[in-house]
């Protein structure tokens, strides 16, 4: 979950209700034709604010706030549609880091959505979109930094598949 991550910009999440409690703006004013946003981030000095709708899916709330840290990360000033994939490709890897998910499917022998959805806690767009692109580590291998990260949670990969198989 992005809330429990440090960070180096003063970041805070607040839900658009509240949000809206808080300051007075009505819930209609912040609506995209009536329907809330995922979520938002409003910028105030040097804070950042990310909203998001109390009432999500968790799995799309966990993207959602990775996504907006994506974008506050890269330091994206406009909502390009440039920035909006290298915020989507930067909630994927948070959420997902393709150098962990190849040992788990690989372990398991299983190249699944299911497996992916499950074990991460994503969306299965997320976790279709993950299984498309760990193909191409397959193909070209990973960064040194990717496999020392591979090590670090390697007791972790094998207790994966020991679940599983119980």
């Amino acid at each position: 979950d992005a809330r429990l991550f440090k960070y180096d910009k003063d970041i805070r999440f607040v839900t658009f209700q509240e949000y809206c409690k808080k300051t007075g703006v009505l819930l209609s004013d912040i609506t995209n034709i009536g329907e809330l946003y995922d979520g938002y981030t409003i910028k105030i000095r040097h804070t950042y604010i990310v909203l998001y709708d109390e009432h999500s899916v968790i799995q799309r709330l966990r993207f959602t706030l990775a996504h907006e840290i994506g974008h506050i990360l890269l330091n994206h000033t406009n909502d390009s549609d440039v920035e909006e994939m290298e915020a989507n490709s930067f909630a994927s890897h948070l959420l997902v880091p393709d150098c962990i998910l190849y040992p788990i499917m690989h372990r398991n022998f299983d190249y699944d959505l299911s497996a992916a959805h499950k074990t991460f806690g994503v969306s299965w767009d997320v976790a279709n979109y993950k299984l498309k692109k760990l193909y191409c580590y397959i193909t070209f291998g990973f960064t040194e930094r990717e496999k020392l990260l591979q090590q670090k949670y390697y007791s972790d990969i094998r207790m994966q598949k020991i679940k599983k198989a119980r």
